[in-house]
């Protein structure tokens, strides 16, 4: 049993990292449209 899990952790590792760079560009782009457009509020 330890090897097949030993041998999807590359997948599990995978998964975090496709999320954190979906999450991470997602903030990116949102941070950025928000620098670039003029605040409305003040």
């Amino acid at each position: 049993m330890n090897g097949i899990i030993e041998g999807q952790t590359i997948f599990v590792v995978a998964a975090y990292v496709v999320t954190w760079l979906t999450l991470g560009g997602y903030a990116a782009s949102l941070l950025i449209r928000g620098n670039k457009r003029p605040p409305e509020d003040s």
